[in-house]
């Protein structure tokens, strides 16, 4: 099967369906703008097509069907189950944005992981990192047939991330994170009488934040 194909089928996100339906898109997916299209180009030193595949939300147990089953010409079936091999989970874990595109007989996969009010935690960040190594390795060939990219999007780009256990193709997504725009935005925040936060206050406080953009 096709990467690509299999990427799309495996697909099974309602947030997406329901944006793509609404939004008026066509075919299987959503459409770069051209000046993320250009930052994206810059960021993972490839030619993004302006076609290529757009997914929000996705699985990781997806992305790893999806890579075995390329290639293979039989599909598992409820007759014939293929063995796990510790390629799904069976969990919700997934990727925020996933971009993918054929170059030069190569398929690349751009894994995109975003925050906005919340900083990054290690430790959502390493159970991520553990399963994309099992399915890409430490390092990637060159010439590999599949190629996968992982960016950082935050309003402020953080310094506490620890890449030290990262595949070495992950962890150039560190110095080069990306900027997602977020504009000055308020923050209902539960605090105590004298305004600092609590978790169960029994007052609340309005607090304004600005991002990068």
């Amino acid at each position: 099967m096709d990467l690509i194909d299999a990427l799309k089928r495996f697909n099974r996100k309602e947030r997406f369906h329901l944006l793509h339906h609404v939004l008026g898109y066509e075919g299987w997916s959503f459409r770069l703008s051209e000046e993320f299209r250009k930052d994206l180009c810059s960021n993972i030193g490839e030619l993004v097509p302006p076609g290529a595949l757009v997914m929000m939300d996705y699985h990781l147990d997806w992305i790893s069907m999806a890579v075995w089953l390329s290639g293979r010409h039989e599909l598992p079936t409820r007759q014939t189950p293929a063995l796990n091999e510790a390629r799904v989970v069976g969990n919700q874990e997934d990727i925020d944005l996933l971009v993918a595109f054929r170059s030069s007989g190569t398929v690349h996969i751009v894994l995109i992981e975003a925050k906005g009010d919340t900083s990054w935690s290690n430790s959502q960040l390493e159970s991520k990192v553990l399963r994309l190594r099992e399915m890409f390795g430490e390092v990637i060939p060159d010439g590999a047939k599949v190629r996968p990219h992982f960016v950082l999007m935050a309003p402020k780009e953080s310094a506490a991330i620890n890449a030290g256990t990262w595949p070495f193709w992950m962890k150039a997504a560190v110095d080069r994170q990306m900027c997602l725009p977020w504009p000055m935005t308020m923050k209902p925040t539960l605090c105590d009488a004298e305004g600092k936060a609590k978790r169960r206050g029994r007052f609340v406080r309005i607090d304004a934040r600005r991002g990068c953009g």
